[in-house]
């Protein structure tokens, strides 16, 4: 796996720090040496973080993100007590919440949560962010970006050229039509429909920050978004009126 896929990843994790996830810097040495022995871990991977199901917190049991896939050590009520996912797998994997405790992870797999069941919805959410690293990768530094021209804001030529746009353009979130910024930005239907009903309603954005907290994007979503859009000057909506005395 490439290493820009867990770098990604590796942000992706520190955004989840809490009482149930562990970042490698958080793991106690204690539940450094349970896990090897637990999960029954080649001792040459390298853990990202952990999901640990224990009550005790004691690293027995859970799930493992490490940097070739994802280990898992369930309890007993299940009969999947150790899995493996690599990347490839695990990135067409489906996840649902299963009875009262369990997390299905596709066809075969039941993740015992019992531990943390309240903590169900996060985690597929986490999974979730997970897969969408793995299925639109970082591109190479060393592509070369072009630039479009963002100065003329409601030029129509310069709205006509997101249309000739490159893989690689920045997109003027200011100018372009929802149909654009959905299928450059990668965001989906409603958010890019929050963005342009916004953008009507204050004349614009100032930076990709004000995007991210109007759809309330985690830092690592923030970041993606920096490298594919630009933004035009914001034209005043404040309307004025002349009186005469």
């Amino acid at each position: 796996m490439e290493k820009v896929h867990l770098d990604r990843i590796t942000e992706i994790c520190e955004d989840y720090s809490d009482s149930w996830f562990y970042p490698k810097e958080l793991i106690s040495k204690k539940m450094w040496t349970n896990m090897f022995v637990e999960f029954r871990l080649p001792h040459e991977i390298e853990i990202i973080a952990l999901i640990d199901t224990t009550l005790f917190k004691n690293g027995k049991r859970g799930l493992i993100i490490a940097n070739t896939g994802i280990y898992l050590r369930n309890a007993w009520p299940t009969n999947y007590h150790y899995a493996f996912f690599n990347w490839e797998q695990f990135k067409e994997l489906e996840f649902e919440s299963s009875g009262s405790f369990n997390l299905s992870m596709g066809s075969e797999v039941l993740f015992n949560m019992s531990g943390i069941s309240e903590k169900r919805e996060e985690v597929i959410e986490l999974f979730y962010d997970i897969q969408q690293c793995l299925l639109n990768p970082t591109q190479p530094e060393s592509q070369d970006i072009e630039v479009l021209d963002v100065l003329h804001l409601g030029d129509e030529s310069n709205t006509a050229s997101l249309y000739d746009k490159s893989e690689f353009a920045l997109i003027d979130v200011n100018i372009a039509s929802q149909e654009e910024l959905l299928e450059h930005l990668g965001l989906g239907i409603e958010p890019t429909k929050q963005i342009v009903q916004h953008r009507e309603t204050v004349g614009g954005f100032k930076m990709i920050e004000e995007v991210g907290q109007l759809l309330a994007l985690k830092p690592h979503q923030i970041e993606q978004l920096r490298g594919k859009t630009a933004f035009s000057p914001i034209l005043s909506k404040v309307k004025t009126r002349i009186i005469d005395y």
